[in-house]
């Protein structure tokens, strides 16, 4: 008996994971914005991770830039408070470092996701 339900349970894993394999390979991303960004991360994240940073990329219009030092400082501010949870914070400085190519922000989220955040995309 507990080999059956083992065999059973087994089975449809594979049947589960072949699913999500196939829809991966068959599918291509949906571009929301057709931006030169969007098109490169379709072509190297998986569509789940693809799918999230859309998302992300789509919070980019929440937010607005204040300049604060002339191409190497800048505030990210979230225009709609109101809709965030109130121990969220508002805003996030990000420093542009090596002309752009790297950059320095507060809120960490490619240390911890993976993904650039709404903020640096925004100043990008």
């Amino acid at each position: 008996m507990f080999v059956k339900k083992y065999m059973r349970l087994q089975f449809d894993r594979e049947v589960e994971e072949n699913y999500e394999e196939k829809r991966a390979r068959i599918g291509r991303p949906l571009y929301r914005d057709n931006l030169d960004i969007e098109r490169h991360a379709g072509k190297i994240y998986a569509r789940t991770m693809f799918e999230q940073f859309g998302r992300i990329l789509y919070e980019c219009d929440a937010c607005q830039v204040e300049e604060l030092e002339k191409g190497k400082l800048y505030l990210a501010i979230h225009r709609e408070v109101a809709r965030r949870e109130k121990w969220c914070r508002v805003s996030y400085k990000v420093t542009v470092l090596a002309g752009g190519q790297e950059f320095d922000y507060e809120c960490g989220q490619f240390a911890h996701m993976g993904f650039l955040c709404n903020h640096v995309l925004k100043v990008w």
